[in-house]
């Protein structure tokens, strides 16, 4: 009988491996998120790459996190609401930005 090798990757390394490059694709849209407020550009084209980084991190998490990535209609679904949701906000600030 053969033995295990140690060294092998199994699934649950796979999964380590998925979500430790989640959590630093969610790093660095955090820095980019935070690095896009100190730039000098109008109000208006910072809320919205605030806001389109923000949808893009919450894919991350549904895709990763979640593990929605095996069950695409799901993702796709949650992430058209969560699109729409994002499109809204950007919406009303960009009607009334004095909310910022």
């Amino acid at each position: 009988m053969e033995t295990p090798d140690p060294t092998a990757k199994t699934p649950q390394h796979g999964r380590r491996l998925n979500l430790t490059t989640a959590w630093l694709a969610l790093l660095a849209l955090s820095l980019a998120s935070t690095g896009a407020t100190v730039l000098p550009v109008p109000q208006q084209i910072v809320a919205a790459a605030v806001l389109v980084l923000a949808l893009i991190k919450a894919r991350v998490i549904l895709a990763r996190y979640l593990e929605l990535s095996a069950a695409r209609s799901w993702l796709s679904g949650l992430s058209i609401i969560i699109a729409c949701f994002f499109g809204l906000v950007l919406g009303l600030f960009l009607i009334y930005p004095a909310a910022l």
